[in-house]
């Protein structure tokens, strides 16, 4: 079995390796001897000698192919010796050759007794190569650096000949510094062996090698590309490449490793030191850009000044304090607003800018339902009497416009205060029909109607209820389902209180902690109906609808009654990330009561009907203070609340 290798100076150490790696797997014995040549193209004395130490027969050869071609940083002229080996080896009819960048780790008889009849070449297929199929034009492509070589055919037809004309053509690609050539002139002649016998390293994860099952299964494996076991420490079967390096090739090596590496952290250095420099400038240019042309100030509370000046002249300056804009141009003020939503000075509320939101409303032109629904249905619910219609349409609106949109939106109204149906209904409210708004009738349930309709209509679906008089973000609906999704088991809200304010004692309703944030899904996060809740299928006790019993123990706190409904569940309610606890107002004027209007809260908190509502609760439901009591240690304890009361 005659084994040739070619290398230079470079490929000298990764060469020793594969023949190490050729000997030690080597199990022919006498009936298959084994000799290894190995084509020295300007090396030193001392490169040869160290061959000869392996046993192989060393052949000295020039570089005369060093100007044949254009060069390639990755890629050897001395590769181009291929073409001559015919003529090398007149005394050998066959020879098999492997590039000095592989290891071996199996017998290479099988390979070395493939019939080659009268074929050139015995190879295997590349693969991940369309882009040379398609360059060169031919149906298949193999790798040069594994080939068993008809040297008697070759010779006979001028092989070597056609293989540097090839080569000397212009344009041709250096990155395939012979394989290109071998391809086009041996395609004919060429004949495919298994892939075990050439497995390329850089595209192991190609199909074409999953039949091999594995690295136990590869006979030779090549390390193609750019990734050399001996300047990469990452490169793949780095350590089975190591145990065919002699020690003072190992030292080698790794001293490689580590110039390289201090190599890179040298360059990082100085790209810091780089970096550093430019920073002090880039400080030193901006002190001076802020006195002469731009400075930017912010108020105490919170509004942003922007001031444009040329050599340290005003020229134009833009104060920003939430929605209102004043610009100064040349000493000429202009003011202006953005966003649909204000702030009232004196209550600290945020209201809607209804004149800029009619504008947004008059311009709506796409649905605000998804035409497909989900499996399970998201739905809208909410209620509205006549008094509130008027103004109802900004909060619908809000609705339509949701980033995540839901199936349904669903307006329950009592025919008792519309007598003549839609006709008693603005247009303003009936025109958001087309938009996907659904107004359906029911019995007058007063605020009860934002729920309880929707859960006997749509049991197995999700209902979120919302509130007539709230203009709601564009995700309020998206951080709902969002929470859904990651946690369906809860009752998700963007508002809620908290039983307990600084102590374990259960506390009259205005002392609870408010608009409770980044706490843990609990049974004493009381949830206001306001802020939008989300209610999964089951999550309220089957008493949820005794119209009886709620009308009787809760008349005006819906939200009262929900919340026990849920206790009594077990289903504890979550406060989502992000949550909007600072509502918008439709109606500034009725939230302030300004107007004389009435409104539900100032009944349940101002007039104390929570608290009614409540201990009727607990006295009509002792399981609820069971309930209570239970988790009072559970989830009580590990607050930060002080010793925990003896009772509720």
């Amino acid at each position: 079995m005659e084994i040739v290798f070619i290398t230079d100076e470079n490929y000298a150490l990764a060469t020793r390796a594969a023949i190490r790696s050729v000997l030690a797997n080597a199990t022919g014995g006498a009936a298959t001897p084994l000799t290894v040549h190995v084509i020295c193209v300007a090396t030193t004395p001392l490169t040869m000698e160290k061959f000869r130490a392996l046993g192989a027969r060393v052949i000295e050869k020039d570089n005369r192919f060093a100007g044949v071609g254009a060069a390639h940083p990755h890629v050897s002229k001395a590769a181009l010796w291929k073409f001559e080996l015919p003529n090398v080896f007149t005394d050998l009819d066959k020879i098999l050759y492997l590039d000095g960048d592989v290891i071996v780790s199996g017998d290479l008889r099988e390979l070395w007794h493939t019939d080659l009849a009268d074929d050139y070449v015995a190879v295997v297929r590349d693969v991940g190569v369309h882009n040379q199929l398609a360059r060169l034009g031919l149906s298949d492509y193999f790798n040069s650096g594994v080939m068993l070589l008809n040297l008697a055919a070759m010779r006979r037809d001028d092989v070597p000949g056609k293989l540097l004309e090839y080569k000397t053509q212009p344009g041709i690609n250096p990155g395939f510094m012979d394989q290109d050539a071998f391809n086009v002139t041996l395609s004919a002649g060429a004949r495919l062996v298994g892939m075990q016998w050439n497995v390329l390293l850089t595209r192991r994860n190609q199909p074409e090698y999953a039949a091999l099952d594995g690295v136990a299964n590869w006979k030779i494996a090549h390390f193609c590309g750019r990734e050399k076991p001996w300047n990469d420490m990452g490169a793949p079967l780095v350590a089975t490449w190591l145990k065919y390096l002699s020690p003072e090739d190992f030292h080698t090596c790794l001293a490689a490793w580590f110039a390289r590496e201090r190599d890179k952290i040298n360059a990082l250095e100085r790209t810091v030191s780089d970096l550093e420099q430019r920073l002090a400038s880039l400080a030193k240019a901006r002190y001076f850009w802020r006195v002469l042309f731009y400075e930017k100030r912010v108020d105490a509370d919170g509004g942003v000044k922007r001031k444009f000046k040329l050599f340290g002249l005003g020229i134009w300056s833009l104060r920003k304090r939430q929605n209102l804009r004043v610009a100064r141009v040349l000493g000429v003020k202009i003011s202006w607003h953005r966003g649909l939503v204000l702030t009232d000075p004196a209550s600290g509320l945020r209201y809607l800018d209804r004149a800029r939101a009619d504008k947004k409303i008059n311009r709506l032109r796409k649905s605000g339902v998804l035409a497909r629904h989900r499996q399970r249905r998201l739905i809208v619910s909410l209620t509205s009497f006549p008094t509130r219609m008027y103004d109802a349409h900004y909060c619908l609106y809000s609705l339509l416009t949701q980033q995540c949109r839901p199936d349904r939106v669903i307006l329950w109204l009592a025919p008792a205060e519309f007598p003549n149906g839609e006709s008693d209904v603005p247009p303003t409210v009936t025109r958001l029909k087309k938009f996907g708004l659904e107004i359906r009738w029911c019995e007058d349930l007063k605020s009860y109607n934002k729920l309880l309709p929707a859960l006997a209509a749509f049991p197995d679906d999700i209902i979120v209820t919302a509130d007539d008089d709230i203009f709601y973000p564009p995700d309020w609906l998206a951080k709902l389902y969002a929470a859904h999704r990651q946690r369906p088991g809860l009752i998700h809200c963007h508002r809620a209180h908290f039983l307990f304010n600084g102590s374990a004692e259960f506390l009259p309703y205005r002392q609870w902690r408010k608009c409770v944030s980044g706490s843990a899904p609990s049974v004493f996060n009381f949830l206001t109906g306001c802020g939008g809740v989300l209610f999964p299928p089951g999550a309220l006790h089957p008493d949820v609808t005794r119209r009886e019993l709620f009308q009787k123990l809760c008349p005006t706190a819906d939200d009262v009654w929900f919340w026990g409904m849920a206790v009594l569940r077990g289903v504890k309610i979550n406060v989502v990330n992000g949550h909007t606890a600072r509502l918008v107002y439709v109606n500034l004027a009725r939230e302030t009561r300004a107007s004389g209007e009435p409104i539900l809260w100032s009944v349940n908190l101002l007039d104390g009907g929570n608290d009614r509502a409540l201990n009727n609760l607990l006295t009509a439901y002792p399981a609820l203070t069971v309930t209570l009591q239970t988790a009072r240690y559970d989830e009580l304890e590990q607050l930060p609340l002080g010793r925990a009361a003896s009772r509720i």
